[in-house]
């Protein structure tokens, strides 16, 4: 949800984008966009600054079957950055002595 804080009400709830529960978000530095980064393996872009881009994202993006768990914008608003979690590390079996 995307709430106005100093009248308290809700502005809007941001679906039509993700089939999947939403990791991650980041606000533009300008405070014009939203990204959002969901466990459907998708980015979405949000224009919050007219709020006509809240009924349904501007731009949707996916990735490559992978949860989206991290957004960041640059400082100039050029470029997002999408990070993933993927766990590496092979399982520990306790050796039998």
């Amino acid at each position: 949800f995307l709430w106005d804080l100093p009248e308290g009400k809700k502005i809007a709830s941001l679906s039509g984008a993700h089939k999947g529960p939403i990791l991650s978000l980041d606000f533009s530095d300008d405070g014009g966009m939203l990204a959002s980064g969901s466990m459907d393996c998708t980015v979405a872009l949000w224009d919050i600054k007219t709020h006509q881009g809240l009924a349904k994202p501007i731009k949707c993006f996916p990735t490559k079957s992978i949860p989206v768990s991290f957004l960041r914008f640059t400082p100039r608003n050029l470029l997002l950055a999408s990070g993933v979690y993927r766990s590496t590390m092979a399982p520990v079996i306790p050796s039998q002595a």
